[in-house]
């Protein structure tokens, strides 16, 4: 690339302002979640990362189960 254009490009970057935020998309699913956060956040710190850990081994059997064509069996929660 000639020096020129190597010049342009990085005025080019230092000029460039921010990128435009992107706009969340607020459905059911996020109120949903949002629903959850007030008894969320009164969980004990122990109790709040085994719900964590739980739902995520939930949506990861979830998803194993698309791919895979298996019955999803609802583990039995802990808290």
């Amino acid at each position: 690339m000639p020096a020129f254009e190597r010049n342009l490009m990085l005025a080019l970057e230092r000029t460039a302002g921010p990128s435009l935020p992107t706009i969340p998309v607020v459905d059911e699913d996020h109120h949903f979640l949002l629903s959850l956060l007030p008894s969320l956040r009164r969980l004990e710190l122990s109790k709040k990362a085994l719900l964590k850990l739980q739902i995520h081994r939930l949506v990861e059997a979830e998803f194993q189960c698309k791919t895979n064509s298996c019955d999803l069996v609802t583990p039995v929660l802990l808290i």
